[in-house]
């Protein structure tokens, strides 16, 4: 089912499905972030210049990682960022030498690396996953 919002944004307006869309950020100034999906657009959001679509964006969050409907969301901490990302939406997983696992998240430039030291909670979940969803072990 489509969650359709509609953000002003940089003199431009988008109508955006949020179901489309793999990956979202908050950064630690409470900014939301994500790419509008089929194209480059981030969409940076804040309470003070984008309030209704902001407060829409955090329903649906709140949605998705409550219900679980569709996908396999998680939150992650990364570079002092907190990211919800579907992890059914990621094309590959690499395990370096050292326990690190990367990924590239939903139009994002930049991996995100979890390393086995620093984050086992998450290193263990996303192994699980992996080896759940794709019946490959990284061992």
């Amino acid at each position: 089912m489509a969650y359709w919002i509609k953000v002003l944004y940089e003199r431009n307006t988008y109508i955006v499905d949020l179901d489309d869309v793999g990956t979202f950020v908050c950064d630690p100034s409470n900014r939301l972030s994500f790419y509008a999906p089929g194209s480059r657009a981030k969409i940076i959001l804040t309470k003070q210049n984008h309030l209704d679509a902001y407060e829409q964006v955090l329903n649906y969050l709140q949605q998705i990682t409550t219900d679980a409907l569709q996908g396999y969301w998680v939150t992650i901490e990364f570079e002092r960022n907190k990211y919800i990302v579907d992890l059914d939406r990621v094309r590959a997983f690499i395990q370096t030498p050292n326990e690190r696992l990367m990924f590239y998240p939903d139009g994002n430039q930049s991996a995100i690396v979890i390393p086995a030291v620093a984050d086992p909670t998450t290193y263990r979940k996303l192994i699980h996953y992996i080896e759940q969803r794709t019946g490959h072990r990284l061992d």
